[in-house]
């Protein structure tokens, strides 16, 4: 080709090949003093790249700046007073959502003449009043031999677990017997407001009934519960410790 020289021409060819793996290297050949070619002469006013690099870098750096806060790396355009601290907090701040009373449904809302099946927590619930029938209030039947007329007294709201600790059969499907006693619709098994088994009608005897009865598994699952400006209230864990601690904490 005219007008390229030799020199030109292998210059060319060897900064092609350089140029996929270090571009830097065509400047490196176009200032060398010993190599000057017009494809590779400097124009006026133009800038050496290194010291464009080296310019640049400075500008890079401060935009990358890395503070450490807490063993966290942090970029220097957040202040360090203002990243938040992500370590996991000890289980005393941790909120235990089984430690806390609950608003379930205002109770003149609710039947007393037979238990209502609720959900909280992902648990079965069963809500019912333990009020007797007036005139028979220590008599277990039928409601065919009521006298008419005859009303239930004001007891008390109970929240169970909506299982039969016999088996396992939801006592929402039972029924409010007249003496204030729940009955499961299977065995027909009783059990006090304080949900304690009182009745056991396949019993043999009455040493049989105790013996049943001694079983702790016997009772039911009970919550503490409470009526609140016309509010049902229930604290979704049993025990004796349940039982003290909701009495110290306030419905709210």
């Amino acid at each position: 080709t005219k007008g390229i020289s030799t020199v030109d021409m292998l210059v060319l060819a060897a900064a092609t090949s350089l140029l996929a793996f270090a571009p830097s290297c065509v400047w490196a050949f176009s200032s060398h003093p010993a190599i000057i070619s017009p494809l590779f002469r400097r124009s006026p006013g133009h800038r050496s790249p290194s010291k464009s690099a080296d310019a640049a870098a400075p500008t890079a750096r401060t935009l990358l700046q890395v503070a450490t806060a807490d063993q966290a790396s942090v970029t220097a355009d957040i202040p360090v007073d203002d990243v938040v601290d992500e370590s996991p907090s000890s289980d005393s701040d941790q909120f235990n959502w089984y430690k806390a009373w609950y608003p379930i449904i205002p109770v003149e809302f609710l039947n007393r003449e037979k238990p209502q099946h609720f959900k909280l927590l992902n648990m079965d619930l069963v809500v019912w009043n333990d009020g007797k029938v007036e005139g028979r209030s220590e008599e277990f039947g039928s409601k065919k031999d009521r006298q008419r007329g005859a009303k239930r007294s004001d007891g008390t709201w109970r929240v169970f677990a909506d299982s039969c600790p016999h088996r396992k059969v939801p006592l929402s499907e039972g029924r409010i017997e007249d003496d204030g006693t729940l009955m499961c619709s299977y065995h027909a098994w009783r059990w006090t407001g304080d949900a304690d088994l009182c009745a056991v009608p396949q019993a043999q005897s009455e040493d049989e009934l105790l013996r049943i009865q001694s079983n702790p598994k016997s009772k039911c699952n009970s919550f503490p519960s409470k009526v609140v400006n016309g509010l049902l209230w229930v604290w979704p864990e049993s025990g004796d410790d349940a039982r003290l601690e909701s009495a110290l904490t306030e419905a709210q």
